[in-house]
């Protein structure tokens, strides 16, 4: 099985937490593209979450040409799609992610399939 999702708005790499005497916090900004991605796959991916090991092409379409780190648009986008997608990101066996530009349609595609 091979599936391709879009997802629209400008990515965001996945922030480092913030850590307090009170106890850690995720990073704000990439916890709202997170939740932002969860609901957007909510709405195109009506199954149940894929199950075994899978493999996932990420193309990211960012809206300005600041230097971003591919790793962590990835772990963001990853953590998005837990749970809803697939069950846990352990299953990603394979995995390449490349980052482009697009000021009039910022998003991601993502295609995933079964290995």
């Amino acid at each position: 099985m091979r599936v391709k999702l879009w997802f629209s708005g400008n990515p965001i790499p996945k922030g480092r937490p913030r850590v307090t005497r009170f106890g850690t916090y995720p990073a704000t900004f990439s916890a709202e593209w997170e939740e932002t991605v969860g609901w957007q796959c909510t709405d195109q991916w009506k199954r149940r979450p894929l199950l075994g090991p899978l493999g996932i092409d990420l193309t990211f379409y960012r809206e300005d040409r600041r230097q971003v780190d591919l790793d962590n648009l990835e772990k963001a986008m990853l953590d998005g799609l837990e749970g809803i997608l697939y069950e846990n990101d352990s299953q990603i066996k394979e995995k390449s992610g490349r980052v482009d530009y697009s000021e009039e349609h910022p998003g991601v595609v993502v295609e995933i399939w079964t290995l």
